[in-house]
């Protein structure tokens, strides 16, 4: 049986790697442009930063993807992303940000959710262990 690997060696083995596995973070925007620069924002600075970040727009009437436009035009971020489609709900969103994703990983962020810094870096580990 293989030995359990410790946190200290998986933080290892990611630092060894050239930047670790791609993960494709899969965002569904429809009508949130009150949380949405947050949830973009909580993605954007995870310190894992081997991303690639998938806003999915499925036709929100208000100004969502207006405000993830300026995020990545301020911030200059070229790992964002965006994809358009009729309305087909949230499960039909996370299917167009799946068939766009082009990583190892996919997750997924509701646009009205956040995540802490190290999410993404802490289930890499789990993942890689």
């Amino acid at each position: 049986m293989p030995a359990i690997k410790s946190n200290q060696n998986c933080t290892e083995e990611l630092s060894r790697a050239p930047a670790g596995p791609l993960v494709s973070v899969v965002i569904p925007v429809y009508n949130v442009e009150k949380y949405i620069e947050q949830a973009l924002q909580s993605v954007l600075t995870q310190s894992y930063r081997n991303l690639e970040i998938i806003v999915v727009d499925d036709q929100s009437p208000d100004n969502s993807i207006a405000l993830v436009e300026h995020l990545v035009a301020r911030t200059q971020e070229t790992r964002v992303q965006i994809v358009r489609q009729q309305n087909r709900g949230l499960a039909g969103a996370r299917n167009s940000g799946i068939r766009a994703a082009t990583g190892d990983f996919v997750a997924f962020l509701d646009s009205d959710d956040f995540w802490q810094a190290d999410k993404i870096e802490q289930h890499m580990k789990l993942m890689l262990a």
